[in-house]
């Protein structure tokens, strides 16, 4: 942790009236002036040596919390001073320089000699982001008023404020799958479902339903018997969430940006997906590539809510190019959620491809405002252009969502 130490007068008119002095004994030395003139250096000496001890024992350190932080949650910044010297800090001052908005990092307060005292500074959580803490600034002086010390620690923590989930209808998965050559039903159920469990080996099993390892490990040597795995009919595929973040694309200011709602959107739906029990992954071509492959667990989850967190729409990739590069990697019968801000129909052709790659494509498209004699946020074309977006994916069997805006972000689909 770096330590900067900056000494300086608080007030000139100390060391003006002290030249005054000096100026008048040179020119008719009086023994008041003599002793103005010591008083006020002896003065300076002790406040220079006060400072610089107080200085010498204060430790600033800044408590953790390991509570995660939502948009529009209040919390709490604790520091932790300690005094270790022997001279009691009649005032200190201390500034948090965090950019965090909505937080005002300040507070004062005095400490004995040998002492520690802890400084909670509430906040709320505004927007999210991924936030960097600190420094912090203590300022403190000496008991006659003289000097000022500024001490500058640097801080190496960060504050993640997530984007807050909500509850979202779930997916119905029937419709928006074109099976592949080659592959029955079956085998992509076979392929998407999770064994949870072996059983005996009955007539008409498939022989690649069965577990060979089990079979080693349970046989008996005067009985081989085979066993079979056996799938949970409930089970269900992977998520892919894929954000649009092309620059171009986006529209509206603040929570009701179109960025803003679609981060939102992205984390509910990969919320929804991890308390399903699925493994969920996210694709988006912003500011930065972000990638996660679908996994499930708590641990998926703070990825993802990191990920999105730090997202900007700031890309300058179109979203027909983002879905091709899923398409190369994704696995049959997944899930693929579009969150689409484009409405042009390009990007229809990449849900076509993933379709035929066998996955089951769902597609959100966001919204603008109605036009008012206030705004201009909708031109004359977009809901010609909605329209035909909205017929390319039902010709090919995708369902659409179309999610108009709310002044409440927490209220995105009712």
């Amino acid at each position: 942790m770096a330590r900067r130490l900056r000494v300086h007068l608080r007030s000139p008119f100390a060391l003006v009236f002290a030249l005054s002095l000096l100026a008048l004994q040179s020119v008719a030395p009086t023994p008041p002036a003599m002793a103005g003139l010591v008083l006020i250096a002896s003065m300076h000496v002790l406040a220079y040596l006060w400072v610089r001890l107080a200085a010498s024992g204060l430790y600033v350190a800044r408590e953790h919390s390991a509570t995660p932080t939502y948009t529009g949650d209040a919390f709490t910044e604790r520091f932790v001073i300690q005094n270790r010297a022997w001279v009691p800090l009649l005032w200190v001052e201390l500034q948090d320089a965090s950019a965090l908005p909505g937080y005002q990092g300040t507070a004062v307060l005095s400490l004995d000699a040998r002492s520690d005292d802890v400084i909670a500074i509430p906040g709320r959580a505004l927007r999210r982001g991924v936030y960097a803490l600190g420094p912090v600034v203590v300022t403190m002086g000496d008991p006659f008023g003289l000097l000022e010390m500024r001490l500058r620690i640097g801080q190496g923590a960060r504050r993640v404020v997530y984007p807050r989930p909500t509850e979202i209808a779930p997916f119905d998965r029937s419709p928006g799958a074109v099976p592949s050559e080659g592959l029955s039903r079956q085998e992509t159920l076979d392929r998407s479902l999770q064994a949870v469990t072996v059983r005996p080996y009955v007539p008409g099993d498939a022989p690649r339903r069965i577990h060979w390892r089990t079979t080693a490990r349970r046989s008996l040597p005067q009985h081989d018997a085979l066993f079979v795995k056996e799938f949970d009919p409930q089970a269900t595929s992977s998520l892919w969430v894929v954000l649009d973040l092309q620059a171009a694309a986006q529209f509206g200011e603040g929570d009701a940006s179109s960025e803003e709602r679609a981060i939102v959107l992205a984390a509910s739906l990969a919320h929804q997906g991890l308390q399903e029990g699925r493994g969920v992954g996210l694709l988006a071509m912003g500011a930065s590539i972000s990638l996660l492959v679908p996994r499930s667990g708590a641990e998926q989850r703070w990825r993802l809510l990191e990920e999105l967190a730090g997202m900007r729409a700031e890309g300058d990739v179109p979203l027909a190019d983002v879905l091709e590069r899923l398409s190369h990697t994704i696995t049959r019968g997944h899930d693929v959620a579009v969150i689409a801000t484009a409405l042009d129909d390009a990007w229809v052709e990449g849900v076509r491809t993933l379709l035929w790659r066998g996955a089951h494509v769902h597609a959100i498209l966001l919204a603008t405002e109605p036009p008012t004699a206030t705004n201009n946020l909708q031109p004359p074309s977009h809901a010609t252009s909605r329209d035909a977006v909205a017929a390319a994916l039902a010709d090919l069997g995708v369902p659409l969502l179309i999610v108009e805006p709310h002044p409440d972000p927490a209220r995105l689909v009712a």
